[in-house]
């Protein structure tokens, strides 16, 4: 079975699984990050919101680090996993800095 590409994105927008355009952009070589198109609020209590998930997602890719990295070498599963979790710090990270800039004004 072949799936068009108009076919796996209106599977994965009717069903909310991206894990094609995951699985492609890992096969690939790129970073796959979702936009949020939604306005942060411009208050503490976002901006903290976001700071701490942004301390959460480094620690668990720390976390996944060390388990991948025991025993010296990296599988593509692992290599998956820490790519999942790399991007998702780097969308808390852009998150907080969406935060901050709309308690400034910005």
């Amino acid at each position: 079975n072949h799936l068009t590409i108009d076919e796996a994105m209106r599977i994965q927008r009717l069903s909310g699984d991206h894990r094609i355009i995951q699985a492609m952009a890992i096969e690939l070589g790129y970073v796959l990050l979702p936009v949020n198109v939604q306005d942060e609020t411009a208050s503490i209590e976002a901006a903290t919101r976001s700071a701490l998930d942004m301390a959460r997602a480094q620690g668990d890719l720390s976390n996944g680090w060390l388990l991948a990295s025991d025993d010296n070498k990296i599988t593509l599963n692992e290599y998956a996993e820490l790519s999942r979790l790399a991007q998702d710090m780097m969308r808390c990270t852009a998150s907080f800095i969406r935060a901050a800039s709309a308690l400034a004004g910005g």
